[in-house]
């Protein structure tokens, strides 16, 4: 394992962490396989190893905050991103072409970004009151439409931004707010994605283009279109 990670080995990280714990949610949990001892300590397994992929693309997000040259583009490509993704996550998730109580994680940070956007101007003293009723407001928005991690989701992009010079902080802070958004072991498995985040070298390493905005959508269809076929060939 290199000492050091480059931001294009992180993000590949992250989309195998995602895998696997969509995997198990589409392909062993919606089946109904869980009256298996064997399957449930693999369901456990796997959701406990996608626990770390949240974090690793709150961490990008704000890296892309950072670094893009278009702040406009950058909301823009997540906004269209999050509406091609609605459809397949739903199928993927709950087996509804659209399912009202639950919207894809690419919703949460769009509008953590939206939040970032607010919480820069706190930082440059420029209109502090009506910038931080606006990071409210994209918090209150997370748990209004139901995105994935709501709220919580937008404090760890939030942290992820604010103690970007100083892990220590970041690390306490982040997994704090992981805790209390899990209540449970599921949290602490979260807090490994910190180790990752820890090493990052701060390079762009082999540029994998925007692979997020097809594997996302992508590796969610295929796999919805998997569990149906298990589904017919074990009823």
């Amino acid at each position: 394992m290199p000492e050091r990670f480059s931001l294009s080995q992180l993000k590949r990280a992250a989309a195998l962490f995602m895998l696997i714990d969509h995997a198990a949610v589409v392909l062993l949990e919606r089946n109904q396989y869980l009256n298996l001892p064997s399957v449930q300590i693999l369901d456990i397994a796997m959701r406990l190893v996608g626990r770390m992929a949240f974090p690793l693309y709150c961490f990008f997000l704000a890296e892309g905050f950072l670094h893009t040259k278009s702040r406009r583009k950058y909301a823009r490509r997540l906004f269209l991103l999050a509406i091609l993704s609605e459809l397949p996550f739903d199928l993927a998730v709950s087996g509804k072409i659209w399912d009202p109580g639950a919207q894809n994680t690419v919703f949460t940070l769009l509008l953590g970004f939206g939040a970032l956007v607010c919480l820069e101007r706190v930082e440059a003293q420029k209109n502090r009151l009506p910038a931080l009723a606006g990071v409210c407001c994209f918090m209150a928005a997370a748990e209004v439409l139901k995105t994935d991690y709501g709220a919580g989701g937008i404090l760890l992009i939030l942290s992820l931004y604010l103690f970007r010079h100083r892990p220590p902080e970041r690390m306490f802070f982040g997994c704090l707010i992981l805790f209390a958004d899990y209540k449970n072991f599921m949290g602490i498995a979260a807090w490994i994605a910190f180790f990752f985040i820890n090493h990052y070298n701060g390079e762009k390493g082999k540029d994998d283009g925007r692979m997020f905005y097809v594997f996302y959508p992508a590796h969610l269809m295929i796999l919805y279109m998997l569990g149906e076929i298990l589904y017919v060939l074990h009823f």
